[in-house]
């Protein structure tokens, strides 16, 4: 179950993972109340494989078999022709309070169709499990914090 007590110990975990490969960072340096409030509202359900066509969704199995949520993903190589093909490394937070690597194939073709195929590279245990950049992540972390801001933005009508 996602809730902020257990979202922060996470990260901590997630940092201290980081301290241990030398990165000066703290999670002091996060809005823990932001973040947790922000990744409650992106929880999701993750596919093998999603298909949109514009007019139906196609959806495969359960990816982790519980919910989770995106925190960051990572362009790793991309081709363009007749369709866009693209790689991404993503970093998911699952519900059991654990991380995961996912590489996912993006492939859209312009206003036809789009598809994501997902595969889980590993579950985060140790250093050698993140192929991230800790500074990266973290200004991930803070600019999804943007949807929050939002949200409390005043407007004035005169």
């Amino acid at each position: 179950m996602f809730n902020q007590n257990d979202i922060t110990k996470s990260l901590s975990n997630l940092i201290e993972i980081y301290s241990k490969r030398s990165y000066n960072i703290k999670l002091c340096m996060l809005s823990t109340s932001n973040i947790c409030m922000t990744i409650m509202k992106r929880i999701q359900t993750a596919y093998e494989y999603e298909i949109d066509n514009n007019n139906l969704k196609y959806y495969g199995k359960d990816l982790f078999n519980q919910r989770a949520c995106k925190l960051f993903e990572k362009l790793i190589s991309s081709t363009t022709n007749k369709y866009t093909i693209n790689q991404f490394w993503e970093l998911w937070l699952l519900e059991d309070m654990t991380f995961a690597v996912v590489e996912n194939i993006n492939t859209v073709k312009r206003n036809l169709y789009s598809s994501d195929y997902r595969v889980i590279k590993t579950i985060v245990k140790n250093t050698d499990d993140i192929p991230f950049n800790p500074t990266e992540i973290i200004e991930e972390l803070n600019e999804m914090c943007y949807d929050i801001f939002e949200d409390r933005t005043i407007i004035y009508a005169m």
